[in-house]
């Protein structure tokens, strides 16, 4: 059984490594590690609360300077940054109350959230598995959490996934010859329903978790990598798409605490990603920048 702040912690995991690197642009003239950690925080909060419309109930958040209407992932994001900043605590009980109302009253009668406003209701009609609805609960949740609320309404759609035979047929369905895509279908089911099991104490979301982390240690998975798919990783873009798929499932291992198939393969082919910028990862999802960066230094 995990704790909120378990949660937390590895939820906005993924939030914080990709934010550093464009906050850590920020100049400062601080004399100490302290001081500069201290005002990058501080520009961060301010530009988060720039974005916060003042004249509509606390927690509505514009995405940009000049949009004119709040959206639901700006008011997420707010809500998980402002809890990694340990900011939150100086909410009043209403402020705290109309931020969890104006999220809740995103969620559809399934579960599962929406805002109609940023993709139209044409995006939700097909509703892609990797970043339609699932994708945007996920983020929910880890917010309500930081906000001391749970969901208000069942996962229905994970009914499905309570079913080992038809969570097994859905897993093997996945594409995974492109298992950077498909690592985040796998990811928001498997977020949602240790989400279910640990905050909406659904009985049987347990035994779907356990299934799918032993499913996924033996199924699709290489020994000698400890990456999973089809990617060519000897060359450096399938390398980088094996990762971006893997670092999808080991979120949910760690979060339930189970150890990482492989673990020690994985970390030596991680760190092969390293580019000749100084980061981690090749190209942006089919489209190889940092190789054409490397033949041309």
């Amino acid at each position: 059984m995990k704790t909120r702040r378990e949660f937390l912690e590895i939820s906005v995991l993924g939030l914080s490594t990709s934010m550093m690197p464009s906050i850590l642009k920020a100049r400062t003239n601080a004399k100490s590690p302290e001081k500069s950690i201290q005002n990058i925080r501080d520009l961060t909060l301010g530009y988060i609360e720039s974005m916060r419309f003042r004249d509509r109930p606390y927690g509505n958040y514009r995405y940009a300077v000049g949009m004119p209407e709040p959206t639901l992932y700006s008011s997420t994001y707010a809500a998980m940054t402002r809890g990694l900043y340990r900011d939150l605590g100086s909410l009043t009980s209403t402020q705290r109350t109309e931020w969890v109302k104006y999220l809740q009253s995103h969620q559809d009668d399934d579960g599962l959230y929406r805002d109609p406003k940023i993709f139209g209701e044409g995006w939700y009609k097909d509703d892609p598995e990797w970043c339609g609805r699932r994708h945007l609960t996920c983020h929910v949740i880890v917010a309500l959490t930081c906000l001391g609320a749970v969901a208000e309404k069942p996962l229905s759609i994970l009914k499905p996934f309570y079913d080992e035979a038809k969570l097994e047929a859905w897993l093997e369905s996945r594409n995974w010859n492109q298992v950077d895509f498909s690592g985040n279908e796998v990811l928001n089911i498997g977020t949602l329903l240790q989400y279910a099991r640990d905050f909406q104490k659904e009985p049987r979301a347990a035994a779907s978790v356990d299934y799918l982390l032993n499913w996924l240690s033996s199924n699709h998975l290489n020994s000698q990598t400890g990456l999973w798919g089809s990617y060519d990783v000897k060359e450096p873009m399938g390398l980088s798409k094996a990762v971006m798929g893997a670092y999808h499932f080991w979120l949910l291992y760690y979060y339930d605490h189970v150890p990482v198939p492989y673990a020690e393969h994985t970390v030596d082919f991680t760190l092969r990603t390293l580019n000749p910028r100084g980061g981690f990862g090749w190209g942006v999802h089919g489209i190889d920048v940092n190789l054409r960066i490397y033949k041309s230094l």
